[in-house]
């Protein structure tokens, strides 16, 4: 069960071989789903095996899976901007993507539990 799931009305993606972003937009036959999920139960109990993944999925395809923990000494810090309805996420140089939340509501409730959660790998 995702700790956070909101819809979005738009998913772009920064095609690093062509230099431009290419969009999807929801519709009535494209749904666009952001969740964070994470292996904590309920009650909140950390087992130490703990893992936390943000996953961007349109209609059932997933397209976008972030493991945010446990964080790989060597990989790349992600980065969350995130104003009104918009959300860039990015790691590394050439890798981002961003969103359009329904709702600024669903911006903060997703930000919210990514900041809940402690992660090492977020900025």
């Amino acid at each position: 069960m995702p700790k956070v799931e909101v819809r979005c009305v738009l998913y772009s993606v920064w095609a690093r071989k062509d230099k431009k972003w290419v969009t999807t937009t929801a519709g009535d036959l494209t749904s666009i789903l952001l969740g964070l999920l994470s292996s904590e139960g309920s009650s909140g109990e950390n087992t130490g095996d703990s893992w936390t993944v943000l996953a961007l999925l349109v209609n059932q395809d997933v397209v976008q899976r972030i493991p945010l923990s446990p964080w790989p000494g060597a990989a790349d810090r992600v980065t969350f901007l995130g104003g009104e309805t918009s959300l860039l996420v990015t790691a590394g140089q050439d890798y981002k993507w961003r969103v359009e939340l329904e709702t600024e509501k669903s911006l903060v409730e997703l930000l919210d539990g990514v900041q809940g959660s402690n992660l090492a790998r977020v900025n």
